[in-house]
């Protein structure tokens, strides 16, 4: 079975997108802006350990940085 390198486990991703695996999971538990299935998948067993897709992870938090900033302009 060939592995997809887009799809990391946390460590590797926090790494990759530098962010903390807390703010990751806070994303997509709390925030629900990091959406399972296109951003991150559970592995096949109730306690396996998620997988990011760090590139559309990386295209999420560029996203939400812009609107952030946006934001900002508008209170500047």
């Amino acid at each position: 079975m060939a592995t997809d390198d887009r799809w990391l486990p946390t460590g590797h991703a926090t790494a990759a997108l530098g962010v903390s695996a807390d703010t990751l999971k806070r994303y997509a538990d709390r925030d629900c802006f990091l959406v399972e299935g296109t951003h991150f998948r559970f592995g096949p067993y109730k306690n396996s350990a998620r997988v990011w897709n760090v590139p559309a992870c990386a295209e999420a938090l560029a996203y939400r940085g812009r609107l952030q900033r946006k934001q900002l302009a508008k209170i500047a």
